[in-house]
């Protein structure tokens, strides 16, 4: 489910594109305008969430209106389709479509994730153009167990209650709601008891799990068989730079400014530019698993050379021995900076 937060930004910037300065107090012109895409419900609880925060959505509503004056005077009715759930082999995301002119939106508050994947999914299928696994092994234990072993074994001496002597058995026999009062634990010594020891074997931890999956990722880039180069190149430049198979509008706030850019389709980037390569580094100076990916592409015509960065940071998605490692990607600079993404 989005948030409140994230459902008032597409819509201000939807009412925005409509050619609402105010979208408060709108109730009765809601069906004509969203297209039966946004109930009365809803619609009500946006003008709280609005109205609790005018300065932030102002600026959304700003950037529609502006949209609708540069490109889309005429436009009377707009779908909004943030809360659909999209199939996974979708890039671009599309929380707004205005049918009459068959335009997708996407719209980001000042967001750098692009993208949230199994470290399976990140560092070994992405690379070699498999297809993504719906399961995979803990990537913690498969990288480094005896790290992890050893970290879970110092922090289990000090915990009060008896648990499993391996991290295997604390996985297999405790649900992950049974393994949080353990995580608070952790947490707490780590954080407000400051337990040294315990600190240096998690980032001992962290920082053999970062070398093996850039490893595995350079790796897995390396061994691909020429044929299947170009395709898994595209799979690459689709995932960090949510590049579909049609153009669209992503708009919003990036890093503060204002942000309105048109995002090739693949069709016209392959025609343009080239990836050249992508590299993983360990990111050694964290205190978590965090691994640098730098992707540099070349411009076909002119033959220049760009290269943007990346952090992948892998990490428990629910605290600390609670939920599957998850690796969210982030990007280290402004959209804006994309050569390839032309300012709208």
């Amino acid at each position: 489910m989005p948030s409140a937060k994230t459902e008032a930004t597409e819509l201000s910037m939807g009412f925005g594109i409509l050619g609402f300065n105010d979208p408060i107090g709108q109730l009765d012109q809601i069906p004509a305008l969203f297209g039966g895409t946004l109930s009365s419900e809803v619609y009500i609880s946006f003008e709280v969430e609005y109205q609790q925060n005018v300065g932030l959505y102002s600026r959304f509503v700003a950037i529609g209106l502006n949209l609708r004056e540069q490109h889309f005077d005429n436009i009377t009715s707009i779908n909004w389709t943030g809360p659909d759930q999209q199939a996974d082999t979708v890039s671009g995301a599309n929380d707004l479509y205005i049918p009459s002119v068959n335009t997708p939106i996407s719209v980001k508050c000042n967001s750098n994730v692009v993208a949230n994947r199994s470290p399976y999914n990140f560092f070994v299928s992405l690379p070699s153009g498999m297809v993504t696994a719906s399961r995979s092994n803990d990537w913690f234990i498969e990288k480094d167990y005896d790290g992890i072993q050893a970290f879970y074994e110092h922090a289990r001496k000090s915990y009060g209650e008896r648990i499993p002597d391996d991290i295997k058995g604390f996985y297999q026999t405790y649900t992950r709601r049974r393994r949080r009062p353990f995580s608070k634990f952790v947490k707490h010594r780590m954080e407000d008891v400051r337990d040294e020891e315990l600190i240096n074997l998690y980032q001992i931890m962290c920082h053999n799990v970062a070398r093996n999956s850039a490893g595995v990722f350079n790796q897995r880039l390396a061994s691909i068989r020429p044929n299947t180069r170009i395709a898994i190149n595209e799979t690459i430049i689709r995932e960090f730079f949510r590049i579909d198979t049609v153009p669209y509008i992503l708009a919003g706030l990036d890093r503060g400014d204002s942000l309105v850019v048109m995002i090739p389709d693949l069709t016209s980037w392959k025609r343009d530019w080239e990836l050249v390569s992508a590299k993983a580094e360990p990111a050694l100076d964290k205190m978590q698993s965090e691994v640098n990916v730098t992707l540099t592409f070349m411009e076909k015509l002119q033959r220049r050379i760009f290269a943007l960065p990346f952090r992948a940071e892998i990490r428990w998605s629910h605290g600390k021995f609670c939920g599957n490692p998850e690796s969210k990607v982030y990007k280290v600079f402004s959209w804006l900076d994309v050569p390839f993404f032309e300012k709208y």
